[in-house]
């Protein structure tokens, strides 16, 4: 009978180092695809690293909202071909967005969300490498969050470079300049006859709705700027990522439901007010690390004026500024063929 007792318990501390010890199979080689969920402060978000962890090379796909997703960019064709052959891609998706999930125990504050990407990239470091190569990618209001953590004690420390792409890093700077675009613009296309009656509505909607720190008058100027790129012939339109692919895509585990409800959450919540208030101008000069701003000569959601301010305030030794000629806000769908490789360039650069 005594020895049936020491039989068991051996049986048992076997069973308990064998499971409570096995580590997460990690994948590291050429095509690979994980998925997994980091948590913080209440928020349980999750991470899809696809493509080529061999290079021991991440590029952080930090995405627009607030209240959007990362992981529905996986369906596009151009990153596979471009960055994923080369690089590996952690797209992210934020607290309160996408497929998060758990992310309103606390007030929404953007510099929660500069906490959030650190605690990612600590996690793809001690998931792939400590020695990995981490590079930020931010689109929009990503633009914001990835100030607020590259500004934060010795954050830059962490990655290679920032790959700036038509970013919002000062709200209501971001209003003055849509504002002041939309006008200028919008006449010259009057006077040269081009869609005239819906860009004379376009011009006195901008006129009446100077910037004032009020969500009503950002949300106004904002639809004014995605509607007017449908007038802007220039503009290339390339068969990239649609609302059917992110319903009907391979995506792993991602989740129309959850990223749907996310963002309506965020929206009614008191984040886009306070918004309203969020800059990171003053503290662009902090900025050391290898820089890339991308933008589009069309771009009235965020227009080209963001990002001549960072290239002027940075104090990054190695820094450069393209502007995609036929582009309007999602550039990486209007050129992707002079977007990608642009971005490949820039990450070759600075390894």
């Amino acid at each position: 009978m005594e020895e049936a007792k020491k039989l068991n318990w051996t049986i048992l501390v076997f069973i308990f180092f064998f499971f409570g010890c096995n580590k997460e199979n990690i994948s590291i080689g050429i095509d690979v695809q994980d998925y997994f969920y980091v948590s913080n402060k209440g928020a349980k978000m999750p991470v899809l690293v696809e493509g080529n962890t061999a290079s021991g090379i991440i590029l952080v796909w930090v995405h627009g909202g607030p209240g959007g997703t990362s992981i529905g960019f996986e369906n596009d064709a151009y990153i596979s071909k471009y960055l994923e052959t080369e690089f590996a891609v952690a797209y992210w998706d934020q607290r309160a967005a996408g497929g998060s999930q758990g992310s309103f125990t606390a007030k929404l504050q953007i510099s929660q969300y500069g906490d959030d990407l650190k605690k990612v990239i600590q996690v793809l470091k001690h998931r792939y490498g400590s020695d990995s190569k981490v590079f930020v990618l931010s689109h929009s209001f990503g633009g914001l969050v990835a100030p607020a953590f590259l500004t934060e004690g010795d954050n830059q420390q962490m990655v290679n470079g920032w790959i700036n792409v038509a970013g919002a890093h000062n709200y209501i700077l971001n209003d003055t300049l849509t504002r002041k675009y939309l006008i200028q613009f919008g006449n010259e296309q009057i006077k040269l006859g081009k869609h005239v009656s819906e860009w004379q509505a376009v011009v006195n909607e901008a006129e009446a709705n100077k910037p004032d720190y009020r969500l009503e008058t950002s949300t106004n100027l904002n639809k004014r700027a995605r509607e007017v790129e449908a007038y802007i012939e220039d503009i290339k339109t390339v068969d990239g990522l649609q609302l059917r692919d992110l319903i009907l895509g391979t995506t792993t585990a991602f989740s129309f439901m959850w990223t749907a409800s996310n963002a309506g959450s965020t929206f009614v919540s008191d984040f886009p007010k306070d918004l309203m208030y969020a800059e990171y101008s003053s503290k662009l000069r902090s900025l050391k690390l290898p820089l890339l701003c991308i933008t589009g000569k069309y771009d009235f959601t965020c227009p080209r004026g963001l990002a001549d301010e960072v290239m002027l305030k940075a104090n990054s030794t190695k820094k450069r500024l393209v502007i995609l000629p036929h582009s309007g806000h999602i550039c990486m769908t209007n050129e992707p063929e002079i977007f990608y490789p642009e971005i490949v360039k820039f990450v070759k650069e600075n390894l």
